[in-house]
């Protein structure tokens, strides 16, 4: 009996480019091109600035200054997993003026909002800092989705000096997946789907949708999967009709 498993993501939509590139007969390598343009710079109370991009989200330590964050979400081909991942950022760019990032805040618990309670936190040791810091990008991992696998990360464009208010930002991050044989992707694709719901779900999430080619030869064929269900219904012939509408 074939069973399916599940994985939710949870994933930021991007505009990327990527490119599979073969590297051996059991591994290949994943090519993502982000590109930045100017960001957005949004004025907030205090004399802090927030630095958006499109497809981002903000994000750091809370009190520290809080960076904007591009998820990406690569389709890996059938039965590999991460083995490694580089990250490349070029096309340097100082922005003009004073832009002292706003520092993050924890979320707020619903009794916190009920009572009007707010906490501003700072931490004023890491405004004192006078070098120039960039977040360290999120960790890259391997997720599966119905037996696709998925390289979930996220990369930051920006840099901040904090004691002199400069922030820049790279305008190209470059980030190439390398993958290799797993068990772990192999026993994931043993549940892998191949219907219509599925291709479409995992086009969605991923950036880079033409990579289900590489699963279509593998997913299953509804007719040929012989002693295949996605359920069994075990009962007596006294319950059988009632369990038709289910089958």
């Amino acid at each position: 009996m074939r069973r399916s498993k599940v994985l939710f993501l949870a994933m930021i939509p991007t505009m990327c480019v990527l490119l599979l590139m073969p590297a051996a007969a059991r591994s290949a390598t994943v090519r993502l091109t982000c590109r930045f343009g100017d960001p957005a710079v949004e004025t907030l109370p205090g004399g802090f600035s927030r630095l958006v991009f499109p497809a981002t989200i903000q994000a750091g330590r809370p009190g520290e200054p809080c960076y904007p964050f591009r998820g990406i979400q690569a389709l890996l081909p059938p039965g590999q997993s991460i083995a490694r991942v580089s990250v490349r950022k070029s096309d340097w760019r100082v922005l003009g003026g004073a832009h002292k990032l706003y520092p993050m805040q924890e979320p707020l618990r619903g009794v916190d909002v009920d009572s009007g309670a707010k906490r501003f936190l700072m931490n004023a040791a890491a405004y004192r800092v006078d070098s120039w810091i960039e977040p360290p990008d999120a960790p890259f991992r391997t997720r599966y989705l119905r037996g696709h696998a998925i390289a979930t990360g996220a990369v930051s464009p920006v840099g901040f000096r904090p004691a002199s208010s400069e922030a820049g930002y790279y305008g190209t991050i470059d980030v190439a997946i390398e993958t290799a044989a797993s068990d772990e992707a192999a026993e994931a694709l043993r549940l892998l789907r191949g219907d219509q719901e599925t291709i479409e779900r995992v086009s969605r999430l991923v950036d880079n949708p033409e990579g289900l080619a590489g699963y279509a030869a593998a997913a299953p064929s509804p007719a040929g999967d012989a002693g295949g269900f996605e359920y069994l219904i075990v009962t007596t012939s006294g319950f059988a009709s009632s369990f038709q509408p289910l089958a």
